[in-house]
């Protein structure tokens, strides 16, 4: 089974891309914000993705434009997992 490596890069490279449309199908998001009535307190925010997966040979890349530190929890198949949230090699 050939493992797909593909750069951690700022942004979606177009190799990421054309990766990415060949095993993900039927994606789909769902977000949900809790804005305050008070300005300076934070915004809380959940977003949920799905999609369908057709070969699970490499990790999947999602890209999160935010700070690790604001990421709290990522939860696969109704499962809490590791986040894994490395800088970009091109930064």
């Amino acid at each position: 089974m050939k493992t797909t490596t593909i750069a951690i890069e700022k942004g979606v490279s177009q190799e990421l891309a054309a990766y990415r449309s060949q095993v993900v199908s039927e994606l789909a998001y769902t977000l949900h914000f809790t804005i305050p009535a008070v300005k300076e307190q934070p915004i809380l925010a959940t977003e949920s993705v799905s999609f369908v997966l057709s070969e699970n040979k490499s990790p999947l890349q999602l890209d999160f434009k935010e700070n690790t530190d604001h990421l709290k929890r990522l939860i696969v198949n109704k499962k809490p997992v590791i986040i894994d949230h490395p800088k970009p090699t091109n930064r």
